[in-house]
């Protein structure tokens, strides 16, 4: 596991799987009740052993602390970071649901 970007608002964290491979997953956190707008939480705790690793893919969890639509400052630089740490022959796969749909399609281009 390791963390590639954080911020006051934002972090990025990748994990790989066990195995050789060249698709890597970005989800986007989505929407959640348990925070809210303006309230800033800790971020959770990203899991090695989380499904997107266990089908065989590496995966970047993009997370927030609140509800803010991805809005805040910073969001590009995680972005960014992302971006940056892109491996040879590796192709990214956007996800997100809630809150984190609307970011697969805003950032396309990755």
């Amino acid at each position: 596991m390791e963390q590639l970007f954080e911020n006051e608002h934002y972090r990025a964290v990748r994990t790989d799987c066990n195995e050789s491979s060249d698709i890597t997953v970005i989800n986007f956190e989505p929407w959640r009740h348990s925070r809210s707008a303006n309230e800033t939480l800790p971020f959770e705790n990203v899991k090695q052993d989380n499904f997107i690793n266990q089908k065989g893919m590496n995966a970047i969890f993009l997370q927030t602390r609140r509800n803010d639509w991805y809005q805040s400052d910073g969001i590009l630089d995680a972005i960014d970071s992302i971006v940056k740490d892109r491996r040879r022959k590796e192709v990214f796969v956007n996800y997100g649901t809630s809150m984190g749909g609307m970011l697969p399609h805003r950032f396309r281009q990755l």
